[in-house]
């Protein structure tokens, strides 16, 4: 008894510590789990703060991109109800390349990690999470799956949380840089009349190379004609032939934005393009 009752003293005394992030909830619908992941305990003094959405698709299935293709629908994540949050942004992985039937789209299989990036009205504070994602499997039919999601921050020191490692290891290995890098380079692109041609550089030597060439809402889905440099493998041009219903190349992409997204062999670049 009074081991018990100098516990209870002690609990009493000490001073209450501040809750920290856990992960929130699986939500599981049909084909697919979601959950939101933070990368830290707690709020800080930080001006961001990263954390992700963990979808878990079902095997076989995949869902898509923010540019899906010739099908499907692109993650739609809605943040009412959320407090003390100014913004979100989502950075997508760089995608695969999906054939259905006869179409062609871009997503991911089996799972998709995707990293989040964080701003608060007023660092410091906690912060909370409201999500409502609205996610589109497909494996021969599509089925729309939706998450309610919650996830809350306290205004705590900023230690990392369970999720941390594996989210900084999404926006390194995952997201693509937006710089060119030793891995990865875009040199020059080049406007001819049925093609865009890409010069560019891999430390990977294109063996798993794949690119994605969007405008828009609109992403050219020809297959990427790769030819390596005779004395160096590590340069390549690549051609992507116009959409067909495109006739002149030139006068759709004038006063337009050009994102050119490569990867290959865990490395990915996306660049942006004016013409």
């Amino acid at each position: 008894m009074l081991r018990l009752f100098l516990l209870l003293c002690i609990g009493y005394l000490l001073p209450a510590m501040p809750a920290a992030a856990m992960d929130s909830e699986w939500s599981t619908g049909k084909q697919a789990r979601a959950r939101l992941v933070p990368a830290v305990t707690g709020m800080g003094e930080l001006q961001h703060i990263s954390a992700a959405l963990d979808l878990q698709i079902s095997p076989g299935w995949h869902t898509y991109w923010r540019v899906p293709g010739d099908a499907g629908l692109p993650p739609r994540l809605d943040w009412a109800g959320s407090g003390n949050v100014a913004d979100v942004a989502m950075l997508y992985p760089a995608p695969v390349r999906i054939q259905e039937l006869d179409l062609t789209v871009f997503g991911y299989r089996d799972s998709l990690f995707l990293p989040l990036k964080i701003t608060p009205q007023k660092p410091g504070e906690s912060l909370s999470l409201r999500l409502k994602a609205e996610i589109m499997v497909c494996h021969e039919i599509c089925i729309p799956e939706t998450f309610q999601l919650v996830l809350d921050i306290p205004a705590a020191a900023a230690a990392p949380a369970a999720e941390a490692t594996r989210i900084d290891d999404a926006l390194k290995r995952r997201v693509p840089a937006t710089e060119n890098t030793v891995s990865l380079a875009i040199d020059t692109v080049v406007l001819g009349p049925d093609a865009l041609v890409i010069a560019a550089r891999s430390k990977n030597t294109f063996k798993s190379a794949d690119v994605f060439a969007v405008v828009g809402d609109r992403v050219f889905t020809a297959m990427p004609e790769i030819t390596p440099d005779a004395k160096d493998p590590r340069r390549a041009l690549i051609r992507i032939a116009k959409p067909s219903d495109i006739d002149d190349l030139n006068g759709f992409l004038k006063g337009k934005t050009l994102n050119l997204t490569i990867s290959d062999g865990g490395s990915a670049l996306a660049r942006d393009f004016q013409f």
